[in-house]
């Protein structure tokens, strides 16, 4: 089992904050066993400009498996959302 937290301050694009808030993220990797591997990344906080409150989200889980020694099989699943986001729904 590995665990990691981290705060973000500023985007890596502009390397500086654009607000005052801080963002956090956090990973978590677990071994199943020998063959099979599982990993959660997540992101919350704030990401627009000047803006404190409305909170962006991001969510990402890989799976993988080893079926052989030459061969291995991946999947990964990532969700994300803002609140108040002004993009169209579709």
């Amino acid at each position: 089992l590995h665990f990691s937290l981290f705060v973000l301050n500023g985007t890596p694009q502009e390397m500086k904050d654009n607000n005052k808030s801080k963002t956090l993220g956090a990973q978590l990797k677990y071994q199943l066993s020998p063959q099979i591997k599982l990993t959660y990344n997540g992101v919350i906080g704030p990401e627009k400009d000047d803006n404190n409150s409305d909170y962006s989200a991001i969510h990402n889980l890989i799976a993988e498996v080893d079926l052989q020694s030459q061969f291995q099989f991946a999947a990964e699943f990532t969700n994300g959302s803002e609140s108040n986001d002004s993009a169209p729904n579709n």
